[in-house]
Order: structure tokens, then C-alpha cells, then sequence
């Protein structure tokens, strides 16, 4: 028994680090395996050293070290998962002393470890694999929004163009007043991890409001102030030009980075429910309803079926109702210039 303990640990803890790979779910089958060659890593390094102690103990080591190097440049808490590496480092330094005290006899690696192991990264891996391939007829409207939360959390750039189109009606026989239809039309650039640009237009590209951000610099222009002003977040750029865009400087941002644009999520919907599917510009799409913000104000969106992108948010505020629809592209190359600042000169 004593010999199965630390088999166990090693079991768990590939197990545990496996369910970092969660977060790919809904990105794609590939993701997800990227995401888990990590696991296989240290499910190799737990074989190499249970049979090379010593290979062990240096491997183990020198893993526990470059992870608590990395959370100290990053400043994050990475060091956490040294402390088990560091475990196994000892473990595998008393097993490499108690090797050379015993005769020594080169045995085969024994095949029940190695397929323990094996059975460990299977497990740890279906989970996954699983997910990916539930049809989508059979996706409840709470998965497919998961995915779409993956999709925009775990992507490497992202772009879009589309419109807000607000129309205050008259939407009655009752209601006398002429029609009144504002149109903004808007455009995303994103490259991960911290370059952003948006900007959305009043109605007229002379009528802008960027935001662009690069690291931790950020900048913003507004054609009623006219000039340039440095932010102090993001989360507070996009915040100011939220109302004046109808939302749009906010919906799809706060889905490329939830950790660090905070308020109301289109991913945090709750009262879910899976209407029919639906055709947009021959794109087929999911089509869910529920309730978004703080106020719970009803909102319909369309989903591409193959992505998982945001093409279309419908909501009736009582005073307009509201139209926003996106062309959006991931994981592909953005231009340059796409990423550039572009404020207007200064008159």
C-alpha cells in the first residue's frame, strides 16, 4: 500500500491539472488537445522518473523552479502548482537513495504503472473530446453559450465590422410622429494578450470615438472633445463610450477579456432558452433568448453554428428597439493598421 500512495498523488494530480483544459471547451477539438500537452508533459516525467529516479528528481525540480520564476515575472499565482512538483522532486530523491542501497538490477519499466498513467491521460482527456462532440441539435442553450464565452476568452485575435441600428418607431397604429431610425456603425480589432482597438462612428466617420490600448497604455478620441486623452483602463475607456454606442463598445470586449472589463456579460445571460435555429446572410445560426444585465432587459442572439460568434443582438428597450449586427472573423491574421491608434489630426 504504501508504494500505491504516491501512484495515487501522481493519478490526481494529472487529473487536476487536466481540468485547466476546460477553459478550451467550445474552441475546438484542437484547442482543447493544445491545452493538454501540458498533462502529457508530466504524465511522461512521472514514467521517466518512477524507472530514472535521478532523471526525476532533476526534472521535477527544475519544473517547481521555472514555474515560481514564471509567476514572479507574470505576478500571478503559478507558484501554487510548485509546490506538488517539488513534492514529487523529494519522493523521487528518497527513491533514487533506496535504489542504490538495493542490489542493483535493471528492470523493464512495469507495464501496470505505465498503463495507470495511460489510463489517467484518457481520462483526463475525454471529457473534453466528449464535449466537442455532442451534436449540436443537442446543445441545451446554456452549452452553446459556454462556448461562446471559450470562444471569445480563448482566441488569439479577433475582428469585426457591423452596425447598431436603433429604431424609436412610431411601432403602433397609436403612435403619430415621424419615423426615427439612427444607424452607428462600428469596428473591432483584437490581438491577444492586450492590444485593442474599437471604434464606432455618429453616424459619420467625422463623428468617431476610438478606443485603442496596447499593454497597459491606453488612449482614447472623441469628436466632441476632439483630442487625445490617456485612460487609466481599459475597462474605463470602454465604459465611457458604452452608452453613446448603444453597447457595442462594451458586448464584444467584454468577451475577449471578462477578467478585465468588468459589468454586464452577454455569456452571463440567465432565463436561457433555445428557440429555433435560424439562417442569417446564409450563415446557419443558434438562436437563444434571455435575460442580460442588471436590469434582467430581455435580449435575443444568433450564433454561427461553426464558431460560436456573436451575429446578431435584437432587444426591445422600450424606448427603441435595438438592432446590432456583426461580421466577425477569429484566430485570423489582423492588418497592422487594423491595430493602429488613427485619431483624427487635430484642426
Amino acid at each position: 500500500m504504501k508504494n500505491w500512495i504516491p501512484k495515487i498523488l501522481a493519478v490526481l494530480f494529472v487529473l487536476f491539472l487536466s481540468l485547466f483544459a476546460a477553459d478550451a471547451v467550445g474552441a475546438g477539438i484542437l484547442a482543447v488537445l493544445v491545452h493538454l500537452i501540458p498533462v502529457g508533459i508530466i504524465a511522461g516525467l512521472m514514467i521517466l522518473g518512477w524507472y530514472r529516479p535521478r532523471a526525476g528528481v532533476i526534472a521535477f525540480a527544475g519544473l517547481g523552479a521555472a514555474l515560481i520564476i514564471n509567476s514572479i515575472v507574470g505576478h500571478h499565482a503559478g507558484w501554487i502548482l510548485a509546490i506538488p512538483c517539488f513534492g514529487f522532486a523529494v519522493f523521487f530523491w528518497f527513491r533514487n537513495r533506496k535504489s542504490k542501497a538495493a542490489p542493483s538490477v535493471q528492470t523493464p519499466i512495469a507495464p501496470k504503472v505505465t498503463s495507470l498513467l495511460a489510463l489517467t491521460l484518457a481520462c483526463a482527456m475525454s471529457p473534453g473530446i466528449a464535449a466537442e462532440q455532442v451534436a449540436p441539435a443537442d446543445l441545451t442553450a446554456q452549452q452553446i453559450l459556454d462556448k461562446v464565452a471559450a470562444t471569445y476568452a480563448t482566441c488569439t485575435s479577433y475582428r469585426d465590422s457591423g452596425v447598431v441600428t436603433n429604431d424609436f418607431g412610431p411601432h403602433t397604429a397609436g403612435e403619430h410622429f415621424p419615423r426615427h431610425v439612427v444607424v452607428k456603425p462600428f469596428r473591432t480589432a483584437f490581438v491577444r494578450p492586450d492590444q485593442l482597438r474599437f471604434e464606432y462612428d455618429d453616424p459619420t466617420p467625422q463623428k468617431a470615438y476610438i478606443i485603442w490600448a496596447k499593454g497597459t497604455e491606453v488612449r482614447s478620441w472623441w469628436h466632441v472633445k476632439r483630442a487625445v486623452e490617456t485612460q487609466r483602463t481599459l475597462g474605463n475607456a470602454l465604459a465611457g463610450a458604452t452608452g453613446v454606442s448603444s453597447g457595442s463598445a462594451h458586448t464584444i470586449p467584454s468577451l475577449l477579456l471578462p477578467e478585465q472589463i468588468k459589468g454586464a456579460k452577454l455569456a452571463a445571460m440567465t432565463d436561457l432558452t433555445r428557440l429555433p435555429d435560424e439562417t442569417l446572410d446564409a450563415t446557419p445560426c443558434f438562436k437563444l433568448q434571455g435575460n442580460y444585465g442588471f436590469g434582467h432587459q430581455p435580449r435575443t442572439v444568433w450564433l454561427e453554428k461553426t464558431t460560436f460568434l456573436v451575429r446578431r443582438i435584437a432587444e426591445d428597450t422600450g424606448l427603441a428597439k435595438t438592432t446590432t449586427d456583426y461580421r466577425p472573423e477569429v484566430n485570423q491574421a489582423i492588418p497592422t493598421k487594423d491595430l493602429e491608434f488613427g485619431a483624427p489630426q487635430s484642426p
